[in-house]
């Protein structure tokens, strides 16, 4: 798998889906009872479980439903922190973080993929 199928999208778009109510109701009830919206449930379930699976890391993953409540936990933090430091010095300080971050979590792909 290249490292851009693993590499997030920057802009997530709007996507429409069909389903009968029945198949939606279901879909509603799953995500709710993972704690994760429908679209993220939806993509994690059909996306990113296959791939855990194939690669039999099941056991050393978090649920999906854990690592987004996580990522949902930290972004609000940060967003707290920026609100609090709302500054142009500060905004550039968090904005250097986010690059340095984003660097890292790129390495740390490319390594996993190719080591």
């Amino acid at each position: 798998m290249s490292n851009e199928q693993n590499t997030p999208p920057k802009h997530r778009k709007q996507r429409c889906i069909t389903a009968t109510d029945n198949e939606w109701e279901e879909v509603i009830k799953q995500a709710r009872i993972a704690n994760m919206p429908i679209s993220r449930y939806v993509i994690e379930r059909l996306i990113h479980a296959p791939e855990i699976k194939e690669n039999n890391v099941t056991d050393d993953v978090l649920p999906s439903s854990v690592q987004w409540q996580m990522a949902h936990d930290i972004r609000m933090m940060t967003m707290t922190m920026r609100q609090q430091f709302n500054t142009p010095e500060w905004q550039r300080y968090f904005t250097r973080i986010e690059e340095n971050i984003d660097h890292d979590f790129d390495r740390e792909m490319h390594l996993s993929n190719h080591g």
